[in-house]
């Protein structure tokens, strides 16, 4: 849009790590100023459960301070103060029992499989925002105006509940990542089946390319083209194309679209078998011209099985100047190893395939070019050897990618923020705490902190499969927000206007 700076950030997938990192990101982003310079959100997976009820939140905390939590110097952090987490906290559903509501979801006879990962994430990372009611689901769109023109055109919406993008403070356009996978899950073999991005945003659900998937089989599918509105997104394929303004006539969807669907989807693994039969499903048909294309159920799952910053959904709308808030569970090498026999070693893995280090789960994500990865591999390395946060700027030429829809022959200006040890930070905190950090670490990880900042995407702690401690979350967070403090200079270069 010629309305949004051409700035955006990119949280990655990571489960409720991410979640708790991304809070303190967007807290440290908030105290700044930083905030106010941005202009798109891109998000993934457990990114995107910190991301979108930081866009719409409608309940609980009365404005960002309470809800992204105070700025907590080194010193003042306390064991007594992290066992502290307000239930008005963006990070505190961290610490939900999204298993209890996903135990309860499987129970429910009642509730179509597809819609119980739905139905778990809704009501653990959106319910206490005021965002998620199974019983009055409500669409979404960008703001009160936008709902009036959705009405206008459309009278049986009227009087049925909507939600809107947050009004009182700003917020960037939020971008949530997906994919959508063909053959629908659990239908095909795990080998044949085929994902392509999909994006959720406040003004459309969709991807811009039109891509035609062919299975080993010989079958075929289209997809892809556009967006549609979410309001009916999961409608029937219209009989013809759109009118001169745009618009097509749809049969409405049996139920709305809503932000759980959109949060469920970006994180929703197609790549275990225990999760496939929950990953949600809808309608979707090619965005064509002509019209008439028959619509299919397609499962939407988890962005992080093809991509897991959302960057190249940025990279799609030509935004010259990205953040990268890279939330791994992946400790950043000594160095960094450009070739070896199975790619890159000691990075993120979701970092090498951007530069045509291609993987099986990240087959067609190359953006920049194999002689750029060594530079930013380095200077990566060279922050982590600073001690002060892992924060590097890069600029690189951005490459043609037709299965993306990137367009190529311009540059971009990328700030990597990795999330790794601060030995600068750690060094101001309590003895305590620093003794519980080391008593964390490889290689027989213990206490109350184990694998400080890496905590497992999956059985951080006995018995949970995400969920992660008051103590757990809060450090993490302190972490995220101190790195964007203390870098906030060099953020400013790439976020501020020019």
């Amino acid at each position: 849009s010629p309305r949004l700076p051409p700035t955006g950030i990119c949280f990655s997938g990571g489960g409720t790590r991410s979640l708790a990192a991304t809070a303190g990101q967007l807290r440290g982003l908030t105290a700044t100023g930083l905030i106010a310079d941005v202009g798109y959100l891109a998000c993934v997976s457990g990114g995107a459960w910190a991301a979108v009820p930081y866009a719409y939140h409608a309940a609980g905390a009365r404005d960002d301070a309470e809800l992204l939590g105070p700025v907590s110097p080194p010193e003042k952090i306390s064991l007594r103060g992290l066992a502290a987490l307000p239930e008005a906290r963006l990070d505190h559903p961290a610490t939900a029992g999204f298993e209890r509501h996903l135990a309860a979801a499987i129970a429910d006879a009642d509730l179509p499989r597809d819609q119980i990962w739905t139905r778990a994430v809704g009501a653990t990372y959106l319910g206490p925002f005021g965002l998620f009611d199974p019983r009055a689901p409500a669409w979404f769109t960008s703001d009160a105006a936008a709902a009036a023109a959705i009405t206008a055109a459309n009278p049986h919406l009227a009087g049925t509940p909507f939600q809107a993008v947050h009004g009182g403070a700003w917020r960037p356009h939020l971008v949530v990542n997906a994919c959508l996978v063909w053959p629908r899950l659990p239908d095909g073999a795990s080998d044949e089946r085929q994902r392509v991005g999909f994006e959720l945003t406040p003004l459309g659900v969709g991807t811009p390319c039109r891509s035609t998937l062919r299975a080993p089989s010989g079958a075929t599918c289209e997809v892809g083209g556009g967006y549609l509105e979410p309001f009916a997104f999961g409608c029937p394929a219209p009989a013809g194309g759109p009118d001169a303004s745009g618009r097509v006539r749809v049969i409405a969807p049996l139920r709305p679209f809503t932000l759980a669907d959109a949060t469920a989807a970006t994180s929703a693994s197609s790549m275990r078998a225990a999760a496939v039969p929950f990953v949600p499903q809808a309608c979707h048909w090619p965005v064509t011209a002509e019209g008439g294309r028959p619509g299919r159920a397609h499962s939407f799952a988890d962005g992080g099985d093809i991509e897991n910053f959302g960057l190249i959904a940025l990279l799609r709308r030509r935004v010259e100047r990205i953040v990268v808030f890279v939330n791994t569970l992946h400790p950043l090498g000594e160095e960094v190893r450009p070739e070896g026999a199975s790619g890159p070693a000691g990075i993120d893995s979701y970092l090498p395939p951007l530069f045509g280090y291609a993987t099986a789960k990240c087959p067609h994500n190359q953006v920049f070019s194999r002689a750029a990865f060594g530079g930013v591999a380095e200077a990566l390395c060279a922050a982590k050897r600073r001690g002060r946060g892992v924060v590097a700027t890069t600029r690189l030429a951005v490459q043609r990618n037709a299965w993306w829809g990137v367009a190529g022959g311009w540059e971009v200006e990328v700030c990597w923020v990795y999330n790794e040890r601060a030995p600068a930070w750690e060094a101001r905190l309590d003895a305590e705490i620093r003794r519980a950090i080391e008593e964390g670490q490889p290689p027989d990880p213990a206490g109350p902190v184990a694998h400080f900042p890496f905590y497992r995407t999956e059985g951080q702690n006995p018995g949970c499969l995400v969920r992660l401690t008051a103590p757990q979350v809060n450090l993490l967070a302190d972490l995220s927000c101190w790195v964007v403090m203390e870098q906030a200079p060099l953020l400013r270069e790439v976020l501020a206007p020019r």
